[in-house]
């Protein structure tokens, strides 16, 4: 029992380590804004989500949470992006495993897949109201809330584009992946 234990302390903190070093590979800031930087370092908490049930989605949840945290370390957004991405993020995972897990389909990368892309709807719906109503409150410190509202729309846009990459990696990999995982 103690020794499960470790072993998956072992692989979350792997996971997490490799996040960390993804969310530094990022694309110069898209649609037009200083601040929407796509990385792939949600891969890996997808990853731990599905493969580990039932406390895979806690494990992914874990791996976003440590990610976001080192991240405060170099952060230019004093934070807000790293809570905004937190909750996305975590959204994400726990929408994607729960229902890869709940309705599973006979073809493996085409439900993660299709769960991906439910995960991924749910996520930019959060994402329209928790930033229309949180996260652009908190940034009006810094810049005026109007002018953040014009920014929504290519912020829906960007999570619609981080989660489909996110799924599709995830699709492509997780086959491979899980079973290292589940050594």
């Amino acid at each position: 029992m103690q020794n499960n234990k470790v072993k998956m302390m072992a692989r979350v903190g792997l996971l997490s380590a490799m996040s960390v070093v993804l969310a530094f590979l990022q694309t110069p800031a898209l649609f037009g804004t200083g601040f929407l930087k796509l990385d792939f370092a949600d891969v890996p908490a997808v990853m731990v989500a599905m493969a580990f049930w039932p406390m895979g989605p806690v494990y992914g949840v874990t791996v976003v949470l440590i990610k976001n945290l080192v991240a405060l370390t170099w952060t230019t957004s004093g934070g807000i992006g790293e809570l905004a991405n937190f909750i996305y993020g975590s959204i994400m995972v726990l929408s994607l495993s729960t229902l890869y897990r709940f309705v599973p389909m006979k073809r493996e990368r085409i439900g993660i897949a299709v769960w991906g892309l439910l995960g991924t709807s749910a996520m930019t719906v959060a994402a329209y109201f928790i930033n229309k109503f949180v996260i652009f409150r908190l940034y009006s410190a810094f810049m005026p809330y109007d002018e953040l509202l014009l920014t929504l729309p290519a912020v829906i846009g960007f999570n619609i584009l981080k989660g489909t990459a996110i799924t599709l990696i995830s699709a492509i990999l997780y086959k491979r992946v899980g079973m290292i995982l589940n050594k």
